[in-house]
């Protein structure tokens, strides 16, 4: 909810081209759109709580129970994008009579009331800090007298893609996390780690078969990869491989020159060549029943055609 209240704020107040920008950063750097599909700002949320404090301490020990968000000289989120905006929502339901507290931006001079359902939109690069509830003079404090705030802000780490993001895709190899870092994540990531001291078979497979074999092979891993990660979405998503265009949309280079000379250049493959490479033998078969028995609790009809086990919608 906290997602959505956020971006309907900010399309009432951000200009067109801002809004446009977002959206296609989000798209370029494949930022996770939390709570809502339209949500392509803010990709974190935190909740914020703090206790009220009684009229009496706030001239005995100042407004602390804040900690670092309720310091007088304010702080900065120096780890947010300078490409967005970061968004508060007030959701405090305090006793009648207690102040509510104020929110300062302190480069501007002004501050918020944070009344309940208050939604601030501002920089968190620029400085800015908080008080927390007050009680009435004379007054303890109630129990239940709390300040809470959402917010919704930008992380440069993943709006802007800065190299840093790590992405937990789904778990692998015993429970671990298969974790995606930005050397996979980023378009612009250019540093060379992709090379790895243990043998693999997608650097070393090259000299221990031909090529034919060695890109049939690895094709076949890589489904079982895929294949092996999608279980994990939620089963009712139903998610499917269509068998016949995931091999479909690889193409390697051919081995043979294209007109037999000495120096002729190696011809690509065509997508049916790539697709005959892995898609039309008895592995296909043998991994469709394997996956089969994995769902036949919780499916009531499923048919093969021995090439494609994709039945409703397909990646």
């Amino acid at each position: 909810i906290s997602t959505s209240l956020a971006m309907d704020s900010l399309k009432r107040v951000a200009p067109q081209q801002l809004l446009k920008t977002l959206e296609e950063n989000a798209e370029a750097n494949n930022v996770p759109r939390i709570g809502v599909h339209d949500n392509i700002a803010f990709p974190a949320v935190q909740l914020n709580i703090a206790p009220a404090v009684s009229f009496r301490e706030c001239y005995t020990v100042g407004l602390r129970g804040m900690g670092e968000f309720g310091q007088l000289e304010g702080h900065r989120d120096n780890l947010d994008s300078s490409g967005s905006s970061s968004s508060m929502i007030a959701n405090s339901r305090l006793p009648q009579g207690y102040e509510d507290g104020r929110f300062h931006l302190l480069g501007l001079g002004c501050y918020f009331k944070l009344e309940h359902s208050m939604i601030m939109s501002f920089c968190g690069l620029y400085r800015h800090g908080g008080s927390p509830p007050i009680a009435p003079p004379g007054q303890e404090v109630s129990q239940h007298a709390y300040r809470v705030m959402f917010v919704n802000y930008p992380p440069q780490s993943i709006l802007s893609a800065a190299g840093v993001h790590v992405s937990p895709l789904a778990s692998i190899n015993k429970k671990e996390l298969l974790k995606l870092g930005p050397e996979v994540t980023t378009y612009n990531f250019t540093e060379p780690e992709n090379y790895s001291n243990e043998a693999n078979w997608a650097v070393d497979g090259v000299v221990l078969m031909d090529r034919h074999s060695h890109f049939r092979f690895f094709l076949r891993l890589l489904f079982l990869m895929v294949s092996y990660i999608i279980q994990q979405l939620p089963q009712d998503y139903e998610c499917r491989i269509n068998s016949d265009k995931f091999f479909e949309a690889f193409t390697i280079l051919s081995d043979e020159p294209a007109d037999g000379g000495k120096n002729a250049q190696p011809k690509p493959k065509t997508s049916d060549e790539g697709s005959l490479l892995a898609t039309y033998s008895s592995f296909i078969i043998l991994m469709l029943v394997k996956f089969m028995n994995q769902e036949a609790s919780t499916s009531k009809d499923t048919s093969i055609d021995g090439k494609n086990h994709s039945t409703s919608s397909s990646i």
